[in-house]
């Protein structure tokens, strides 16, 4: 039996750090004892047919992964070092660097211990941590909404509601799983849950209760301007057309913030009517195995293994991406390059109009001499044409080469990541998407078809790389690079956004 001074005295129990601390004297640890009791009920157990072929014997003297959700479960290094939960927590909140090479190890190697730390961070990081964020995308789908009711349990009894790791943990889970948070709208807003930050608003992705959703109407008629203009933030998440339609004719004459801007959420009015400008369906690119270079912070040897890399991909959905395409830039003569060619056309993005579709820029000129280049298109897909002027003096001067070459698949993104945001992805995602709400990185930029002067639709993204070989390519400082569309006028256009 161990006692310290504190539970001695009656006041609490012994602590997690504090047995680490004696049991490491003799050379073992909690986590140690875990993994041993782990490693002998899954050496010891009976497979049969009732577990579901669950246990099975390690070989060699080494765990090997089994199918998720299982009671016992082999390792797959059973000679790691000891995770110190505890410790990790510690060095994170006095904001030591060494640690992530260390949470890297535990995504990779031991990932079941990424709810326990998640769930230590969430309670115990005033100021949020780039680590506990990233391992928040890591965690399956039960484990993230259980994560969200401590984290909001952590905000009401006191965290600091705008730079806790609680307060960081809501605004992930109202781009992961927004619904979780329908019941809780009240009491955030009360709370004031990221309050001044551009995603506090997120969380009325999930306001579907018809009484809360006047209560935003009314309080967007308030004469509190900052009230007024929250509650606008929040009607607009909610992507309801009726309300968007309220919120379009309650709008002050000029231009507004883009986050009361209906474009800010894929919608616009045209004075009439509304237009949604951004397709329903949502494909990610998946790249094949060893043509990139995977993220990894600095100093840690392994990188940061999110799912948003690794979807599988669907038969009958190839893509082509980099090399060259046919055609001449408007502005420095040059023949384009192809960010994508799609033999293939997806359902639910928005083209009819075509059978397949070349998709290029000038990677010489774009953002760089020409902020926006527009291209016509054949029936075919194909590039006819390419418009554009120089409207831009950034002094630069590149001469890139195409972007690599590769055969690229699309997959159907889950729900789970239908929204994605550029910051709080922080590399760590996979941003290279077709269809879906764009991700921008600046105000919301749809330019308008200079054929139709209608308004152009979101269709795809490509995020800044970095490839296998060493070489890398960058959208502006780090960003990302977008592609409208204009489908009765068959046009295409290419811009980009960085920081």
């Amino acid at each position: 039996m161990l006692i310290s001074g504190k539970t001695a005295l009656g006041t609490g129990h012994v602590t997690r750090s504090y047995l680490n601390w004696n049991l490491r004297r003799h050379g073992v640890s909690i986590e140690r004892i875990r993994r041993d009791r782990v490693l002998h009920e899954a050496l010891t157990a009976r497979a049969d047919s009732a577990r579901d072929g669950r246990h099975a014997a390690c070989a060699d003297g080494r765990g090997q992964r089994l199918s998720s959700g299982m009671a016992g479960r082999c390792w797959e290094n059973p000679d790691m070092a000891p995770v110190d939960v505890a410790g990790l927590i510690d060095a994170l909140a006095a904001r030591a660097h060494w640690p992530y090479g260390a949470v890297a190890g535990v995504m990779n190697e031991a990932p079941e211990v990424l709810p326990d730390l998640l769930h230590a961070g969430v309670a115990r990081l005033s100021r949020s941590s780039t680590a506990i964020d990233a391992v928040i995308g890591l965690v399956d789908a039960d484990v993230l909404r259980a994560e969200a009711s401590h984290g909001i349990a952590v905000l009401a009894a006191g965290a600091d509601p705008r730079h806790s790791q609680a307060a960081s943990l809501i605004a992930y889970v109202s781009l992961q799983d927004p619904h979780r948070l329908a019941g809780d709208l009240d009491l955030l807003w009360d709370l004031g849950v990221n309050h001044g930050a551009y995603y506090e608003s997120w969380p009325w992705r999930a306001a579907t209760d018809p009484a809360l959703q006047e209560h935003l109407v009314r309080l967007m008629g308030s004469a509190d301007a900052a009230a007024a203009r929250r509650a606008r933030a929040c009607l607009l998440q909610t992507r309801d057309p009726g309300l968007l339609r309220r919120a379009a004719a309650d709008a002050a004459p000029g231009p507004l913030p883009w986050v009361l801007d209906l474009r800010a959420v894929a919608w616009d009015f045209d004075g009439k009517r509304l237009i949604r400008l951004a397709p329903a369906a949502t494909y990610h690119l998946r790249f094949p195995s060893g043509f990139l270079r995977p993220f990894r912070w600095a100093g840690a040897s392994q990188p940061i293994p999110h799912p948003t890399w690794q979807l599988p991909a669907e038969p009958g959905m190839p893509a082509a991406f980099g090399g060259l395409a046919a055609g001449s830039c408007p502005g420095c003569g040059g023949q384009l390059h192809r960010l994508l060619h799609l033999p293939v056309i997806p359902a639910g993005l928005g083209v009819s109009s075509c059978r397949a579709l070349e998709l290029a820029t000038c990677l010489t000129c774009l953002g760089w001499a020409i902020s926006t280049i527009f291209f016509r298109h054949g029936s075919d897909g194909h590039i006819i044409a390419a418009i554009g002027e120089r409207d831009t003096n950034t002094g630069f001067v590149l001469r890139p080469g195409p972007l690599p070459a590769a055969q690229v698949s699309l997959t159907a993104t889950p729900p789970r990541w239908d929204q994605q945001d550029w910051a709080l992805s922080n590399n760590r995602e996979n941003l290279n998407r077709i269809g879906g709400e764009p991700t921008w990185i600046q105000d919301p930029g749809y330019p308008q078809c200079p054929v139709c002067q209608r308004r152009m639709h979101f269709l795809a993204q490509l995020d800044s790389l970095d490839f296998a070989d060493g070489s890398q390519w960058l959208w502006g400082s780090g960003g990302i690079a977008y592609i409208l569309w204009c489908d009765p006028c068959r046009m295409s256009a290419t811009l980009w956004q960085c920081t």
